[in-house]
């Protein structure tokens, strides 16, 4: 048994034929297998191409496969339109000698210029929609309502002024409404005590000594109430409602939080205060005990977004004078200024002492 192999390049072009021509001998009959690889293309690779038996043997040992690896780099310039193979194969009639032969129909394709990064999948685009930054409600103050205090300062907290401007709407309800620099605009309607019109500060609730960056300020909204009181509440642009910030008024347990300002016994009011760097807000009430004394209750603000809670400090008794109404019954050291400066100071009971003389009984 012997085996001969013939191969072959022809080279045409941008174009290369390679043909592995392996023979095989059994007996006195001679069957020669001619396989056609045919590699087109620009700086592409044909990695592998095997050539091996076909379906009609009659041999006893098959012709071994090959294994083509062609490679072409076209020069500078080279045309990007180049030839692709289309091949038929028909049987020699002579018998003896049984051949395959392949002929070549050229057909037109074009082939992208070829690119040394390596191939990219695409697994499609998300379909998810962005955040809206359209709030809920109106975005311009309505035509003929009453307006009142306007602040401009960040309070969205993207170094941006915005300008916030409290009115009086249709229905004789408090409202406030925030123009974002560069943004949305958002309104909400305030919770004050029932109060028709707020008035407006900006607090710097979040404040801390050396931070890098401000923080934003928080809106305080104070509504008025009976002489000598008021209800006060803060609102912010909100960040669990997306790149929108829509504007909201701070929360305790899913309902409005309020801050009692009141001159009237049991005074309540609020106190801020300063200690490591940062800033406290404290709510306190006081009540006179009858007895000279008043009983301080104080519970710390703590907040996270608009959603508050509210620490208990403990109780203090402490001597009730002339100056308990103010000190416990208004705004004190915080950015905005006492609102009852000038309120008529209420008249501190004297504390009045009784005594049961003692009674003897003599018994004859």
């Amino acid at each position: 048994m012997s085996h001969e192999r013939v191969d072959e390049k022809v080279q045409d072009g941008p174009m290369v034929v390679a043909r592995s021509l392996p023979a095989s001998v059994s007996g006195g009959g001679t069957r020669r297998r001619r396989s056609t690889v045919v590699a087109v293309g620009l700086c592409l690779t044909l990695s592998m191409v095997a050539c091996g038996s076909g379906g009609d043997e009659s041999s006893t040992s098959s012709s071994p496969t090959t294994l083509a690896i062609v490679q072409l780099t076209a020069p500078a310039g080279a045309p990007t339109s180049v030839a692709a193979a289309d091949p038929s194969a028909t049987l020699d009639p002579a018998g003896a000698d049984p051949t395959i032969v392949v002929s070549i129909t050229v057909a037109d394709v074009t082939v992208a210029p070829a690119v040394s990064s390596p191939l990219v999948t695409s697994l499609g685009t998300p379909t998810t929609a962005p955040p809206s930054t359209v709030c809920p409600g109106i975005t311009a103050i309505p035509a003929g309502a009453v307006t009142g205090d306007q602040l401009v300062g960040d309070v969205d907290g993207d170094g941006r002024d915005d300008t916030v401007t409290a009115y009086t709407a249709a229905d004789a309800s408090a409202h406030v409404l925030v123009q974002r620099g560069g943004a949305n605009a958002s309104d909400v309607a305030v919770s004050a005590g029932g109060a028709t019109s707020v008035s407006l500060s900006f607090e710097d609730v979040d404040a801390s000594i050396g931070a890098e960056v401000a923080p934003p300020k928080v809106i305080m909204a104070i509504g008025g109430g009976p002489a000598g009181s008021a209800v006060a509440t803060f609102l912010s642009p909100s960040r669990s409602s997306g790149s929108g910030r829509c504007l909201a008024q701070w929360t305790l347990d899913n309902a409005p939080f309020t801050i009692p300002i009141d001159q009237r016994e049991p005074f309540s009011g609020l106190l801020c205060d300063g200690a490591a760097g940062k800033r406290y807000y404290v709510l306190r009430t006081a009540t006179p005990d009858g007895l000279g004394s008043i009983v301080v209750s104080s519970r710390e603000i703590d907040h996270v977004a608009t959603i508050v809670t509210l620490t208990k400090l403990g109780d203090e008794i402490l001597p009730h004078d002339a100056n308990s109404q103010r000190n416990f019954g208004d705004i004190q050291n915080c950015d905005h200024p006492p609102l009852f400066a000038n309120f008529p100071l209420a008249p501190v009971p004297e504390t009045t002492t009784t005594t049961t003389a003692a009674t003897s009984t003599t018994i004859s």
